[in-house]
């Protein structure tokens, strides 16, 4: 059973998961071959229940609260995925999750980073660093490299409090490139709703 209170730690191992073997599951049928360099001109989503919006490529799929990530019945525990074609290897995942306690986004961070340490990979994440997301939020963002795969593969995970809601921007990908860019941008977008 998922402990909601620390669900990184197996998000990450699944997102891993899903990556070799189910991101074809969450793009549901589609059978893309090759990479289609243009991932379109941005869209926004937006969800007033879940507190936030972002920009996206047009061409990537967009699924809420997909199964695979979070199970049938999410309750404190939310996530959207933005998907391009399943042949990239690489995965945005914006989480939501309600509190059941007041935490300072430090507090949160570091209880999330003592989960995604505490891993069987031995993936190991760097200290937190500062940043700010729109509107002038403070966030912490911590990443790792996974060196076992060819090409290197970059985890990112971005993390921020808004009162009893907090959000995790999770990227698993190249390092550089479009898939890499395309998570800067939605981090730049991502916004807190009223």
């Amino acid at each position: 059973m998922r402990n909601l209170k620390s669900p990184f730690f197996a998000i990450v191992l699944l997102a891993a998961v899903l990556l070799l073997v189910g991101v074809p599951l969450l793009t549901r049928g589609s059978l893309v071959q090759e990479a289609d360099p243009d991932d379109g001109q941005p869209i926004e989503w937006r969800s007033e229940p879940l507190g936030f919006r972002v920009s996206y490529p047009s061409k990537w799929q967009a699924l809420t609260d997909p199964r695979e990530l979070i199970g049938d019945n999410p309750t404190n525990l939310h996530a959207v995925a933005f998907v391009p074609n399943p042949g990239s290897k690489s995965l945005i995942i914006v989480y939501a999750q309600t509190l059941t306690v007041t935490e300072t986004l430090d507090e949160y961070v570091a209880r999330q980073l003592g989960d995604l340490q505490a891993n069987e990979a031995n993936v190991v994440f760097a200290p937190p660093s500062p940043l700010k997301v729109a509107g002038g939020f403070e966030a912490r963002e911590t990443t790792a490299l996974i060196t076992t795969e060819t090409p290197p593969r970059q985890q990112r995970v971005i993390m921020t409090v808004n009162g009893l809601r907090a959000y995790a921007l999770y990227y698993t990908g190249p390092a550089e490139g479009r898939y890499a860019q395309a998570f800067d941008s939605l981090v730049q977008s991502f916004a807190f709703l009223p």
